[in-house]
């Protein structure tokens, strides 16, 4: 249907996402199909021609990151912390970031 490349520039994901392997299949399969039952498939292919899932697509990423986190933990920080530097939201940003320096150990 839709290639992992593809889902992640659909959801506005920093590149980095794909170059540094955190965006797993397990995890793009996931999220694709949630976002399928959650929006509808029409409204899904709709949106895949505009080429992008448009306001809210900040809470996918914010789903990727946590998953991430519970999944691969601490190994994953470094990683993680340069995706965080990436991305476009600010409000986000500072939270991935703010969670990471907060998740690792003292």
């Amino acid at each position: 249907m839709v290639s992992k490349n593809t889902f992640l520039k659909f959801l506005d994901f920093p590149g980095e996402w794909g170059k540094l392997n955190l965006y797993s299949d397990e995890l793009f399969n996931a999220q694709l199909k949630f976002l399928l039952e959650d929006i509808g498939t029409d409204e899904f292919n709709k949106r895949m021609a505009e080429g992008k899932y448009g306001n809210g697509s900040e809470h996918w990423r914010l789903g990727a990151f946590i998953w991430v986190i519970k999944n691969e933990g601490s190994k994953s920080f470094d990683k993680l912390k340069i995706v965080a530097q990436k991305e476009k939201d600010l409000f986000l940003m500072r939270h991935m970031l703010n969670e990471i320096a907060r998740s690792i150990p003292d």
